[in-house]
């Protein structure tokens, strides 16, 4: 399911790009967003024999195949060995965790980190081996540079379970110190980021903007409006649609999320379990209260990877009640992903495998492309030479000042992102729009973006007879 049609699967997305750009850059120059330090970048550089687009896919499949056997051995740790297969199953069919591994991101990575991080806190939590949280809060640090949200929220509910267990006496606060400091120095690079190169709170309110709901202050986002968290979380949970119709889901998706809760009610004086359970809810309460809008699913990953772990546990349970309760959400987590797998049999190549020919016949010696839809296919065999004029996108009038450079005769297609406004361009230089194709490159909730090809024609009437 991973390298099905893999090289082929997706043009690419804004953010492979913008990772690729990034292999260039200095160390600690931010990156794309300001507020991300990419190790991912650095990981890349160790293979020097994958060196082209879309081949860096093959190493996100790597790491998150490393991931799943992390994910298993945490789970051996507190599941015998058939609920441990199971929630490993439920790891590798769950389908925005194939998603992310198909594509090579910042966010392909935390499967990775966090699952190490998840097979370290369980051999805490058996073998009671202190030692080991500050090594999981300095790997969980290297997680959150790649990618800051998912981790922060659940370090943040982890360092919370500790804080009791140190204030019940359970753990020593020696402990807990030196996780912080493991932690901050693992941040490092994402506080110099901050710091001197980025603008924190400038990408906190740039997330309102993402989720149509811009604000000139850091506020909790979604007590405000928390349709953006439901949305969200729907559709990482079940997958029936990506079209925002979320109110029909958010029944289904909260009731999945919660049906756990009864048999862990059960189980609290199993302490593996209750720990666990408290750590997966945190998170969760977490991600709401924070104060960036959770607009697309990854922020989800950290809860994501517990829920899969916790229904795992509660699978390998001595009390059938709790097995009984537990089968039929991790049967449901199947089934929604099913929705989603017959995406992975794309061949986007093939959808723009026509374009060559489209341009021999119709006698075209350009076709104007924005900066955005440039960078989608640069990676394509279809971009040659000056063929492709490249017109930037940064309002109408500019737009239009590009085409309009263009000979009328040769102003037929036009390449740009779904943000383009070639519509109004069209409409000013008295064109329309006579067909649009769109091709989604980017499957994320409130960021759906990809490119559009608009084939222009003059109005009925007005074209030129002589």
């Amino acid at each position: 399911m991973r390298l099905h049609h893999l090289r082929e699967w997706l043009l690419a997305n804004v953010d492979e790009i913008s990772l690729i750009n990034n292999l260039t850059l200095p160390i600690f120059s931010g990156g794309y967003g300001s507020t991300t330090f990419f190790p991912a970048a650095q990981i890349t550089r160790y293979f020097p024999f994958i060196a082209s687009f879309p081949e860096y896919r093959y190493i996100g499949v790597l790491f998150n195949a490393v991931g799943m056997i992390f994910f298993y051995a945490g789970l051996r740790n507190i599941c015998n060995r058939p609920a441990a297969f199971l929630g490993a199953l439920l790891f590798s069919t769950h389908w925005y965790l194939i998603y992310i591994s198909r594509v090579y991101e910042i966010a392909t990575l935390i499967p990775f980190f966090f699952s190490i991080v998840f097979y370290l806190f369980t051999g805490w939590l058996v073998h009671a081996r202190d030692y080991l949280l500050p090594l999981l809060f300095f790997l969980g640090g290297i997680g959150l540079d790649c990618y800051a949200p998912p981790m922060a929220y659940s370090l943040s509910a982890l360092l919370v379970v500790l804080l009791v267990g140190a204030l019940q006496k359970t753990l020593r606060w020696r402990w807990i110190l030196m996780s912080l400091l493991g932690l901050l120095v693992a941040i490092l690079p994402f506080v110099y980021v901050q710091l001197f190169v980025g603008n924190f709170f400038g990408d906190i309110l740039a997330n309102y903007h993402h989720a149509a709901s811009p604000r000139l202050q850091v506020t909790l986002i979604h007590l405000a409006k928390p349709s953006i968290f439901f949305s969200t979380l729907s559709e990482l949970m079940t997958f029936l649609t990506l079209q925002h119709c979320w109110k029909p889901l958010v029944l289904p998706a909260i009731t999945l999320v919660l049906l756990p809760i009864y048999p862990v009610a059960r189980l609290r004086h199993n302490r593996n379990v209750f720990m666990l359970a408290l750590w997966t809810y945190l998170t969760l309460v977490i991600t709401f209260f924070s104060p960036v809008a959770a607009y697309i699913q990854g922020h989800f990953t950290g809860f994501l990877i517990l829920y899969c772990a916790l229904l795992a546990a509660l699978l390998g349970a001595a009390e059938p009640i709790c097995r009984r309760l537990s089968w039929p959400a991790a049967m449901l987590l199947v089934i929604f992903s099913l929705y989603w797998m017959p995406i992975i049999r794309q061949n986007q190549h093939r959808d723009v495998a026509w374009l060559p020919d489209y341009i021999r016949a119709e006698r075209l010696a350009t076709v104007p492309v924005s900066d955005g839809a440039y960078l989608v296919l640069k990676h394509t065999p279809f971009l040659q030479g000056d063929d492709f004029p490249v017109f930037l996108c940064n309002s109408t009038e500019e737009i239009v000042g590009s085409l309009a450079a263009l000979p009328p005769q040769q102003l037929r297609l036009v390449i740009a992102t779904f943000n383009c406004d070639i519509a109004g361009a069209a409409d000013r230089l008295g064109m329309i729009i006579g067909k649009e194709q769109r091709i989604t490159t980017l499957y994320e909730s409130y960021l759906a973006e990809g490119i559009a090809f608009y084939f222009l024609e003059e109005p009925k009437g007005t074209a030129d007879t002589s």
